[in-house]
């Protein structure tokens, strides 16, 4: 199905059938009244006070969305996932759109097989150039050649392997590159595609799901958040069993499109994952990674603002715990007693009402999180992770003359009083150069651990963290 170059129809509304216009460059709906009276209906003070009703009633509540249905002008079928707040204009409504949905009109949103992407992040992730084949022959100097040929072939697909997305439902990724011919200066071009395959139909609100965690698998594997995952196309099986795009699944840019040619490079790309991609998208999927940490873009990466190192010592904590768990670095003599005490306590409570079930239940949750301090879970980490994280420590400290264990205890411990001064708030803490390198440590750190823990070898974890890092 080809994408419409334009998105108009009409849209139902209440009941009323309201020609519509999308405006894709801004993501927001617009409705025209069909009639006079209508139009009279939505700008009148009636209609005002009733929306400002419906707000006052709801202002410690969060904003309904609504899905608004539609046929375009070439007769498909279009949903709109809309704010229920839409603005109105002498009786003109546009709503602000958090996604859509576009498919021809003989296939339903419940025979969904699967999705094609392509943007500028999946280029740099599956590099296209492989598409092209060069044929040089020399001229017999020193420099030029008499002839060159570039030619392109046709690739298979490239398997990413596959994961779980529930009991029943498996994902399979692929990736391929195709070369297109242009009446342009550069009169062929490569592009990559990545798809992904169901192991059955899925519906809607699954696609939108596996979407978001594609964007969520491209923001960490760029350490940023501006990714472009700007083409959808959303297939089914024919009866012959062959992929047949029949639609379009569109969101809103959160933010600009990255313009740093350093993009194409501060990636880790499928060279280095390979078949582990299917192994972080299984970690994605699980929605275990936070993402509030990533600066938005290349530039950014550049700036530390105390917000970026609260986010940042945030999303380390939560890694390590769901990595190394709530008893890291304790042993198992110590965990059995733990289990013990919480045990007792948990029959205690049983037997306790009111206040005294509360108070038992708070100081059961406080045994049960307890352990030895942040600084000691950055110092696990890096003990743990030594051979990959030495090399990048020597370059931001200098080759110390001290042994590794006791540098790590040194980053630890200023990484560790750094979060409790943020944590507090404390006045007269001061902030020390030496405490950007100790923040970039537990960036990489977020890597290391993550990617060693999905079974990746430490000559890649440690490529990957040069090109996200610029390291070395």
């Amino acid at each position: 199905m080809k994408k419409p170059q334009r998105f108009i129809g009409f849209a139902e509304f209440k009941n009323i059938s309201f020609p519509f216009e999308f405006d894709e460059e801004h993501f927001l709906l617009n409705l025209y009244p069909p009639n006079q009276k209508i139009q009279e209906e939505y700008s009148s003070i009636l209609h005002t006070l009733e929306k400002l009703t419906k707000f006052t009633e709801s202002v410690n509540a969060w904003i309904p969305f609504e899905d608004i249905l539609g046929t375009t002008s070439e007769g498909h079928n279009i949903r709109f996932h809309v704010s229920s707040d839409y603005a109105t204009y002498h009786g003109f409504l546009s709503f602000r759109v958090a996604w859509y949905f576009v498919c021809e009109k003989e296939y339903s949103e419940d025979s969904i097989y699967g999705l094609r992407l392509q943007g500028p992040e999946i280029d740099a992730f599956f590099p296209p150039d492989s598409v092209f084949k060069y044929d040089i022959e020399p001229a017999g100097g020193f420099l030029g050649a008499k002839k060159l040929t570039v030619s392109a072939e046709k690739q298979n697909e490239v398997t990413g392997r596959s994961y779980q997305i529930s009991d029943d439902l498996v994902a399979n990724i692929y990736f391929y590159s195709y070369a297109t011919l242009m009446r342009s200066q550069n009169p062929v071009t490569s592009q990559s595609r990545m798809t992904v395959v169901f192991s059955k139909a899925v519906d809607l609100p699954t696609l939108i799901r596996v979407q978001e965690h594609l964007q969520h698998f491209f923001m960490y594997v760029t350490n940023r958040a501006n990714v472009s995952l700007n083409k959808n196309e959303i297939f089914t099986l024919n009866q012959d069993g062959k992929r047949y795009f029949y639609g379009w699944l569109g969101f809103p840019e959160r933010f600009s499109e990255e313009t740093s040619p350093k993009a194409t490079e501060q990636i880790i790309d499928f060279t280095i994952l390979g078949e582990k991609t299917a192994d972080l998208m299984q970690i994605i999927s699980t929605e275990q990674i936070g993402y509030e940490y990533l600066p938005h873009s290349v530039d950014d990466k550049k700036h530390y603002s105390v917000s970026r190192f609260i986010l940042t010592l945030a999303a380390f904590e939560r890694e390590c715990r769901n990595i190394y768990g709530t008893d890291i670095g304790r042993s198992e003599r110590f965990i059995n007693v733990k289990m013990d005490i919480v045990r007792l306590a948990e029959e205690y409570r049983a037997k306790q009402t009111g206040k005294s079930k509360e108070y038992a239940a708070d100081l059961i949750k406080a045994i049960q999180n307890f352990n030895l301090g942040y600084w000691f879970n950055v110092q696990y980490a890096l003990k743990d992770c030594r051979d990959i994280m030495e090399v990048f420590t020597v370059r931001k400290y200098g080759t110390s003359p001290k042994p590794y264990e006791k540098l790590a205890e040194e980053i630890s411990r200023r990484v560790g009083e750094l979060r409790n001064n943020l944590a507090h708030d404390k006045l007269d803490w001061s902030f020390e150069a030496i405490q950007i390198s100790d923040i970039k440590v537990v960036e990489e750190l977020l890597y290391a651990i993550r990617l060693k823990q999905i079974g990746l070898e430490r000559d890649k974890i440690q490529k990957a963290m040069k090109k996200l890092f610029q390291e070395i």
